[in-house]
């Protein structure tokens, strides 16, 4: 741990403690967009009903889901994000819930990545940089959790009490280090640990499409398909790693299709980031590429985030798929089921679909070292530009 990490290192609340403090305030309906900074509370909030809480498929619903509780209760909610899901909820923000239109009572949790001074994932860097100014031009009241529940308590009640008497969204922004961890972890109900890993599968499409342009969701996928390279000594200038902007992996790698018509096209996905912009597959479908790829890969969770379940885990992404107009269209969970993968596949036209079931949960994977500007030029001079 560095002086930096060190001087962060106050994990003095416990996510128990603030919850009773929400609840004390008035607030019993949650809905949100997992985070790892608010991970020690969505394990509380998974054990609560639907009622109570619904993990929401995007930061923008999340808010409305909120909305739509208070309209029924007349009631205050609580709205649980990272910062970087901000810019998904500024329309119904600004058009639905601000406090010269519907004027809802809402607190807004927002996990404060990017933290100023605090080491961080690069694609957190602007987002930790701008947010108090966001905030402030989206006319939003904030606090910042302090590092003790003494001082928490009196604070988060006087921010419910504009947020109630003023009938307007407010804000409360957690830096790192200031939930504790549990001991408990998040109970996952039906998942199988025994599918394929997501690591066999990059390995094996990777491997059928050398020459392939590759695409990779936000998360684990994009550390897994750096960590493949590396292991098999292979450059990454024909990748594109999509670091951040969770679930516009798909939109991207689609307009690239379209203006390079004579290279195959691989786009790794995700469910979570699939569910997020789900449009988007019906814009690909619609397409009609014959170079696209899409493989999704479905464990059901939040996986980089602490694992917790996605907003709707038991969704057909294939029926989607092929309503949606994908021509070629595959689920596997097994080893043997990936190995039959027959040239058949790769022979007829796109778009073509494959949905893997993947195990939760990854081994330790490495992070990028260039930085994303890099990787973009050297993508980019790969085509010649």
């Amino acid at each position: 741990m560095n002086e930096i990490e060190e001087r962060f290192e106050v994990e003095v609340i416990e996510a128990a403690d603030l919850l009773n403090i929400f609840q004390a305030t008035g607030i019993h309906f949650y809905s949100g967009v997992p985070d790892s900074l608010l991970k020690s509370l969505s394990v509380l909030l998974a054990e609560m009903p639907a009622q109570q809480h619904v993990t929401a498929i995007n930061e923008g619903a999340a808010l409305a889901e909120a909305s739509g509780y208070s309209l029924a209760t007349g009631l205050p909610a609580l709205v649980y994000l990272q910062n970087s899901g901000l810019g998904n909820l500024v329309n119904p923000l600004l058009s639905l819930a601000h406090s010269d239109l519907s004027a809802f009572p809402l607190l807004l949790l927002i996990g404060w990545r990017g933290y100023p001074e605090y080491p961080d994932e690069p694609q957190h860097g602007p987002q930790g940089r701008v947010l108090t100014d966001l905030l402030g031009a989206l006319e939003l009241p904030f606090r910042v959790l302090p590092t003790t529940l003494e001082e928490a308590d009196p604070l988060i009640h006087d921010l419910m009490q504009m947020a109630i008497n003023q009938s307007r969204p407010v804000a409360l922004l957690v830096p790192p280090h200031r939930l504790k961890d549990l001991t408990k972890t998040m109970c996952l109900p039906g998942l199988d640990l025994h599918q394929l890993s997501r690591m066999e599968v990059l390995e094996h499409f990777v491997g059928c499409q050398p020459n392939a342009l590759v695409f990779a969701t936000t998360g684990y996928t994009s550390r897994a398909l750096y960590a493949l390279r590396q292991k098999q000594g292979q450059g990454e200038e024909q990748d594109f790693v999509n670091v951040g902007a969770m679930g516009h992996t798909l939109s991207l790698a689609l307009a690239v299709a379209r203006q390079l018509p004579e290279r195959e096209i691989l786009c790794f996905d995700g469910d979570g980031a699939l569910l997020m912009h789900m449009g988007a597959l019906a814009a690909a479908g619609h397409a009609q590429l014959p170079n696209w790829t899409h493989i999704l890969f479905n464990n059901r969770v939040h996986d980089s985030v602490g694992g917790q379940l996605v907003a709707a885990p038991n969704t057909d992404f294939t029926a989607l798929a092929r309503g949606c107009g994908y021509t070629q269209t595959q689920q596997i969970k097994t080893d043997q089921q990936l190995k039959a993968i027959t040239a058949s596949f790769w022979q007829a036209s796109g778009p073509r679909w494959l949905e893997a079931f993947i195990t939760p949960g990854t081994q330790s994977l490495p992070r990028p070292c260039n930085t994303p500007l890099e990787r973009r030029k050297a993508f980019q001079q790969a085509l010649g530009l």
